[in-house]
């Protein structure tokens, strides 16, 4: 595996990647909003915007399985820049459309699915290409920093995007996110030449130390296996499906509900609070202070306050304990998902990086859109759904209670001590 890191310094290659998530997070932030203001111009019901959140899950989903089939990239960057040329030829596909033909909610559903296929690529390889880049004891500092950018974003985002639509209109702002697509691909092209090892290189020890009878135990013409992801990460990724869902139903839930009991006012401090307990669950990742703590512990407890905040988001009047709750729950969850993704990219064997990566984009692009289907079927029981979707949060918990999965901690990866 050629390692950029060895010509570059920490410093600079983080910067180099920090600098392309900013640019393309800054654009990422635009769309959502602007999506909403232009299709509820177009159809005030709601149903169009509907068609178009659809339309980038479908999109999303189809292609992550597809993803999920195919090999490791051999070189990351690859399917980064294409994925961000196919996004950026999407946005500003659709502006062409608008000025030629005007606005339509088929076109808008259209460029979002072809903008959530192209999505899918990016994820596991800027993931592969994250493990490739840093060493074991800087991957959470990274994952810690580039989430609590991702949270600053997704509190600024809105704003900046309804001033960015009401101030400079749709099409504009499609130019402009097309534009951080084409400014975060000259960032992440020094990173072209990386690759992942060829597969006879995986296990050098093995190739330098072969046993008496290897050459007679092995033909070319038997199959390889491929690697196993270990028991915590399948247990794992079965505990991340559930809080998947629960968050995709709290998505629709949270502000329905918050506003029904309260004030359209309450509902903005509620994701305020959410916002802050991911920033400080980001920032305690960053110093370290969970670092002893294992991946299922924090889990569990996320599980558990996820629970509580759903059943205190439907049964409790009292804003504060929402909100608190709400926080913490959000906080773990955000140091939970920095712990997994550092340990997924220490796992060693680029096989299994990679599958751990599309499995679990799998999870979150599965689970999320069926939380939100939930809360829709089950709007008119609020309590019934409350009910069951906390006691599938504690049964998922008590099954993280289990041997098969305990995970080691962040602080293992200093130690080159991640079990497989």
């Amino acid at each position: 595996m050629l390692r950029l890191m060895n010509s570059l310094s920490f410093r600079s290659t983080f910067s180099l990647v920090f600098a392309a998530a900013v640019v393309s997070g800054l654009g990422d932030g635009l769309i959502p909003i602007a999506f909403a203001l232009q299709a509820h111009r177009v159809d005030p019901s709601g149903r169009g915007l509907t068609v178009v959140l659809i339309a980038l899950w479908a999109g999303r989903f189809v292609s992550s399985l597809v993803v999920r089939k195919l090999p490791p990239p051999h070189r990351p960057v690859t399917w980064m820049l294409g994925s961000d040329v196919v996004r950026m030829l999407a946005q500003w596909g659709l502006v062409a459309w608008v000025v030629a033909r005007g606005d339509s909610i088929a076109a808008f559903a259209l460029s979002s699915c072809v903008y959530g296929c192209a999505s899918s690529f990016f994820g596991p390889a800027r993931f592969s290409l994250l493990s490739q880049l840093f060493s074991d004891e800087q991957r959470t500092r990274v994952n810690g920093t580039l989430s609590m950018l991702g949270d600053v974003l997704f509190i600024a985002g809105p704003l900046i995007g309804t001033a960015a639509v009401l101030t400079l209109g749709f099409n504009t702002v499609l130019l402009i996110d097309g534009a951080t697509f084409l400014v975060a691909m000259l960032f992440v092209l020094p990173f072209l030449s990386v690759r992942r090892e060829p597969a006879g290189e995986n296990s050098n020890s093995a190739a330098a130390e072969p046993g008496p009878d290897s050459a007679g135990s092995s033909s070319p013409n038997e199959p390889l296996t491929s690697p196993t992801l270990p028991s915590w990460v399948r247990v794992g990724l079965g505990t991340w499906l559930v809080a998947a869902v629960v968050n995709g139903f709290l998505g629709s839930a949270g502000p329905t509900w918050i506003m029904n009991t309260f004030d359209e006012k309450s509902w903005g401090f509620m994701a305020t609070a959410l916002a802050v307990g991911s920033l400080l669950g980001s920032a305690a990742t960053i110093l370290k202070a969970l670092d002893r703590v294992r991946f299922s512990t924090l889990q569990i407890l996320m599980l558990i306050l996820l629970a509580g905040q759903i059943l205190a988001l439907a049964f409790s009047s009292v804003f504060v304990l929402i909100a608190a709750v709400g926080a913490a729950a959000s906080l773990l969850m955000t140091a939970a998902g920095i712990a997994w993704d550092s340990l997924g990219q220490s796992l060693g064997d680029d096989g299994l990086v990679h599958q751990f990566a599309t499995k679990d984009q799998l999870v979150f692009t599965a689970g999320t859109p069926l939380g939100m289907i939930l809360f829709a079927a089950l709007s008119s029981h609020p309590g019934v759904a409350a009910v069951a979707l906390a006691a599938a949060l504690v049964v998922a918990a008590v099954a993280s209670f289990l041997p098969v999965a305990r995970s080691p901690r962040t602080a293992d990866m200093a130690e080159g001590a991640v079990p497989l």
